[in-house]
């Protein structure tokens, strides 16, 4: 398990390989400094509550391109303001959680890992969104494989 710290904020990312049956608690020791030693102050002890795999879905989703920089967003429809951000055209998500996806695939030209609006002044064009008209339909338990195209032939019909 990974596990880092950000202030007083612990998070951390669970092996995809491991048995569900196998209880799981976390143990932090606070340290308290003195001029003599450092020493265990206090021990904190939490349960973790680990979902079954059948509560989520899978989705390998592989993006066909011959750009490089490019990022895929993945937006639940049911959290919109929300969207998960991947530099990477080909995902594997063991646990998503079940609802309607929508994808959408940004050309990084800046290389800067997020969608860059433009600019007026100093004029700077904004990135190019591309928008998928379907959706992406995860239920607990199944496992899905998607190859997408990017850019969509169909979106280049009738020109």
């Amino acid at each position: 398990v990974g596990v880092r710290t950000a202030g007083s904020q612990v998070t951390g990312r669970l092996p995809a390989e491991r048995d569900p049956e196998m209880p799981l608690k976390l143990v932090i020791d606070t340290l308290l400094t003195s001029i003599d030693s450092l020493r265990p102050a206090k021990r904190l002890r939490y349960d973790i509550k680990y979902p079954r795999a059948d509560q989520f879905g899978s989705l390998e989703l592989t993006i066909a391109s011959a750009q490089r920089d490019l990022l895929v967003v993945l937006t639940d429809e049911a959290n919109p303001k929300e969207p998960q951000l991947y530099r990477s055209t080909r995902l594997n998500l063991p646990y998503l959680k079940p609802g309607t996806y929508r994808v959408s695939v940004v050309e990084d030209a800046d290389g800067n890992g997020r969608w860059t609006p433009g600019r007026v002044w100093p004029k700077r064009l904004n990135e190019t969104v591309y928008h998928y008209r379907g959706t992406i339909l995860v239920r607990g338990g199944w496992s899905q494989q998607l190859k997408l195209t990017y850019p969509d032939p169909a979106a280049d019909a009738g020109r």
